[in-house]
């Protein structure tokens, strides 16, 4: 994937862009936990702790979609 370079870019909202990196890292760290190694960890949770965790990350992943909406 190329990196684009925002800093270029006038008039875009730069508050929702930092927003938007700092949504997608966090959830980044969070899917890391979750495959590979991290996956047998998470699979001896219990399915509530499950159940929560993946809804953090579709949270997550949900506000990064209405941040890029406001890009």
């Amino acid at each position: 994937m190329e990196a684009v370079d925002i800093t270029k870019g006038q008039g875009r909202n730069l508050e929702a862009i930092d927003k938007l990196s700092i949504k997608l890292a966090q959830l980044e760290a969070m899917t890391a936990m979750i495959y590979g190694e991290g996956f047998s960890s998470f699979d001896g949770s219990s399915k509530s702790i499950k159940e929560n965790y993946l809804w953090a990350c579709a949270d997550m992943a949900s506000e990064a979609r209405n941040l890029v909406g406001k890009l």
